[in-house]
């Protein structure tokens, strides 16, 4: 069996350090959104829908456009 961590807080906790760092720079929410982005797509998996959000080029496909759905301004 396989323990998966949580998805929040685990995730975000990689991206902290960005906004803390340069607090005008980085969009708090963008930056949440964009590290839980891989796993939004397991809220797919009931609809017999399959995405491999997890791979190297689902950055561009994936990652990226449902980060920038999120940006505040």
């Amino acid at each position: 069996m396989w323990i998966m961590p949580l998805t929040l807080p685990t995730h975000p906790v990689a991206v902290v350090p960005l906004k803390l760092w340069r607090p005008r720079w980085f969009d708090g929410v963008a930056l949440t959104i964009g590290a839980i982005a891989p796993d939004l797509a397991f809220a797919t998996d009931g609809y017999g829908v399959t995405i491999h959000s997890h791979a190297w080029h689902a950055v561009l496909w994936w990652a990226l456009p449902s980060t920038l759905a999120g940006l505040r301004r």
